[in-house]
């Protein structure tokens, strides 16, 4: 196991990552912008170092200057764009510093969706039909599209880009997405066009894997409920999914990641249709940003078992030692203006009071008197119920969300309050549309 690593991360996902080093009795480097110097969790730290004013968290260069600084052995590049930045993983390599994370070479094939799909496809894992190429001219677009069928997604090749997926239902549509879209033809890896299947759920399944060839499903989530292709809630397992079906996926979701030579926890995404068919659409390299309900669910530690795996150590567990106990069921709550089309709000959180009780966990890094910029934050708090039943985990989470406080800034509290509400929710019968359909009923 590691002695000392460096925390590259910030928010609740730095929180959890320092507090599981002080469980394993690793010390902890925590790297913070100025702006954050308030940061409790910067106070778990064995040691800070202050790498820049703002927005310094995908700065490579300070970063490895901190960790020779440091004097670590490894880097946790927490969960966001430094996670699955190959180019970071590769010097990571090369300065002899563990990745917390999978090589370089697996997360470089990973991060290009083109090679993920035909890496699903060789292997007989379910795909959506999709060009196979970058689609460069709008004549040659238009003719794929005909031939896979509206509605098509519009997507970026390279997961991180930067560009927003876009819906087209019919030609007009995709010409207007692919206009939207001239700037980004540009970018590295270029976009390519994908079958869309309106009225589908979003299921996930977690996987983890050491450096042993041992690969283990921590069972399925669903992550239907999402604005602009960003999960909302997550709950395990997936409500109202027969067992044959989730065992076909996590079959599925084992045997891809053993035959890229994954290693770490991640997640393998599909969409699930009315009839119980599902199509590979996407390799999370990183943990999930709610692994609450799957360790709820598992009593698996997620961020325990990647720092093991990094440090060479085996699985302590195999498939038969995986069992799914209740149900459980996360939200998060962000500085976003849902009746704004969720665009990012700011101020100052003039008050924060989470909830507490038997079955709540709270996962956040806020305090009464920051300063919130907009767009800067991830989830300023999520709040995961678990159960042994849904019902009764809903009911909970209910609870908890009427005594959550989040004051002086808007966020997506009421909205998130009222989807738990929703009929079609409590029946488990959402698909990815469903945000959009209640903002448009």
């Amino acid at each position: 196991m590691f002695g000392r690593i460096l925390v590259a991360a910030r928010g609740k996902t730095a929180f959890n990552i320092i507090r599981t080093c002080r469980e394993l009795d690793i010390e902890s480097v925590a790297v913070y912008a100025e702006k954050d110097r308030q940061a409790p969790y910067l106070r778990l730290a064995t040691d800070v170092i202050c790498i820049g004013p703002r927005s310094v968290y995908q700065n490579e260069s300070q970063i490895l200057a901190a960790a020779e600084i440091g004097d670590v052995e490894a880097i946790h590049p927490g969960i966001g764009p430094l996670a699955i930045n190959a180019h970071f993983a590769e010097i990571c390599e090369s300065h002899e510093l563990a990745f917390v994370g999978p090589p370089s070479k697996v997360l470089a094939r990973l991060t290009n969706k083109l090679e993920a799909r035909r890496s699903a496809g060789e292997i007989d894992v379910p795909v959506l039909p999709a060009s196979e190429e970058p689609v460069v001219e709008k004549s040659a677009s238009l003719a794929i599209a005909d031939e896979i069928g509206y509605p098509v997604l519009v997507r970026a090749i390279e997961t991180g880009s930067g560009f927003g997926v876009r819906i087209a239902e019919d030609e007009q549509l995709l010409v207007d997405a692919l206009t939207a879209a001239a700037g980004d033809l540009a970018r590295p890896g270029g976009i390519y066009l994908e079958k869309y299947l309106p009225n589908a759920r979003h299921i996930e399944v977690c996987v983890i894997a050491d450096t042993h060839g041992h690969v283990v499903s921590l069972g399925e989530r669903d992550e239907s409920l999402q604005r602009g292709h960003r999960t909302l809630v997550a709950e395990a397992p997936a409500p109202g999914i027969a067992a044959q079906h989730s065992k076909a996926m996590q079959t599925a979701a084992i045997d891809f990641t053993r035959s890229l030579g994954f290693h770490g926890a991640g997640s393998v995404q599909f969409v699930l249709d009315g009839s119980g068919n599902f199509y590979f659409c996407g390799f999370r390299p990183v943990m999930t940003a709610m692994p609450s309900v799957t360790e709820a669910v598992t009593g698996i530690d997620m961020h325990s078992q990647e720092l093991r795996i990094a440090s060479g150590e085996p699985l302590e567990f195999s498939q038969e030692d995986v069992s799914i106990s209740g149900a459980a069921i996360g939200c998060r709550i962000t500085a976003e203006d849902p009746q704004k089309r969720f665009s990012p709000t700011g101020g100052t959180l003039s008050l924060f009071s989470p909830p507490s009780g038997r079955g709540i966990r709270v996962d956040t890094s806020v305090w009464t008197g920051m300063e919130v910029e907009p767009g800067a934050e991830g989830a300023l708090a999520q709040i995961t119920a678990h159960r042994m039943e849904r019902g009764e985990a809903i009911a909970v989470l209910r609870v908890a969300l009427d005594e959550i406080v989040l004051d002086g800034v808007t966020t997506t509290l009421p909205l998130v309050r009222d989807l738990f509400g929703h009929t079609r929710f409590v029946k488990g019968e959402v698909d990815t549309h469903f945000v959009e359909e209640y903002f448009a009923g």
